[in-house]
């Protein structure tokens, strides 16, 4: 019979852990659904999406007035002037095998000999591996590109742009437009109800974190329970007076080895270990330049290929978590189940399923 393999255990501190733990966990579920903004209108753009237009079409707005020699625009707004500026923002992205052999390909003597005399204090190891990390920061292929165009009452201190001939070199500031000073007062009034909007729903958000936080100390509980009742051939649920039922398991999942990156290897680090295992120095001596052979970048590469392999064995990992799925109701007119004990007092409390982890 299904039914009478679905059910809460027989141990009572083990059916009031659960029944907690459960109650809590759709208590958080139903604060999250209700911080929820409303939904839009069929064809009406989100916060996000038309403010993300807005700043596509002051970014195009900018890059005309550079074009122009220009630094920034200012915008009158309410008695308050506003510059545009762009924040440009730089994400690494993973480090392949062939990056470092560019990165190595590209160091050159003359290369070598200025780090040494900007850094004398370097060693041969460490001044070559400085110079690689110089070449990856200006390999467009190692990173992503982003800006963030922003309205900041501070002015523009330095050029953004190259000066005109003839020109004094101080920074030059355009008019805005009335189209650029409407774009600018659509960006703030965008962002104030973006603002408004996620302090509206910030008490109910941070109730259903807490609730998932405070229980997160009992996932080994709570998985040790579910552990045993598998073994006997049944499943957790939990079933209020009202008549919800949900499924409490447990999942586990592969979770990869983060990704080798530019700042990975140069503050880790990971690169110096690379190249002190590919370059013997008892052979090639103690002048970085005459690291610069083919042999060497092979062994480097190499090297890094192998560390590639250990290190994504060596930090992938098993995570466990605890999952609560609901249940279709019990029918009109049946009875529950009766729950004996009281509630948990860790309670109230609750965690989403890959909140509470457990990593082997």
């Amino acid at each position: 019979d299904c039914k009478k393999n679905m059910s809460l255990p027989a141990s009572l501190g083990d059916r009031r852990l659960v029944t907690s733990y459960v109650s809590s966990e759709l208590e958080a579920r139903r604060l999250l659904v209700a911080a929820k903004p409303p939904e839009r209108e069929p064809g009406v753009p989100s916060t996000t999406a038309a403010l993300r237009a807005v700043n596509r079409e002051l970014e195009a707005a900018l890059e005309t007035a550079m074009l122009a020699s220009y630094d920034t625009i200012a915008c009158e707004l309410d008695g308050t002037t506003y510059f545009v500026k762009r924040q440009p923002k730089r994400v690494a992205r993973p480090v392949s095998t062939e990056a470092v052999a560019r990165a190595f390909d590209g160091v050159t003597a003359g290369a070598v000999r200025a780090k040494r005399k900007e850094a004398p204090t370097l060693g041969p190891i460490d001044t070559i591996v400085a110079c690689m990390v110089d070449e990856m920061n200006f390999d467009t292929d190692l990173w992503t590109t982003c800006a963030r165009m922003v309205l900041d009452t501070a002015g523009v201190r330095t050029k953004k742009v190259a000066a005109m001939p003839g020109s004094d070199g101080k920074v030059r500031i355009m008019p805005a437009t009335a189209e650029i000073v409407g774009l600018a007062r659509r960006q703030l009034q965008l962002k104030g109800a973006r603002t408004n909007a996620v302090a509206a729903s910030r008490e109910s958000r941070q109730r259903a974190q807490q609730l998932r936080k405070s229980s997160a100390a009992y996932a080994d509980d709570l998985m040790r329970v579910v552990a045993v009742e598998e073994q006997r051939g049944r499943q957790v649920v939990h079933e209020d007076a009202s008549g919800t039922r949900a499924k409490l398991s447990v999942a586990e999942r592969q979770v990869s080895a983060k990704s080798i990156t530019v700042p990975m290897l140069a503050k880790g680090g990971l690169l110096k270990k690379v190249a002190a295992a590919s370059i013997d120095t008892t052979v090639y001596g103690d002048d970085p330049v005459r690291f610069i052979t083919p042999e060497v970048r092979d062994a480097l590469v190499s090297a890094f290929r192998a560390f590639e392999v250990e290190h994504k064995k060596a930090n992938a990992t098993v995570v466990r978590s605890l999952k609560v799925r609901a249940l279709p109701g019990r029918k009109a007119g049946a009875t529950a189940a009766p729950v004996t004990g009281k509630a948990h007092s860790a309670g109230g409390s609750g965690v989403r399923g890959k909140r509470a982890r457990v990593t082997s």
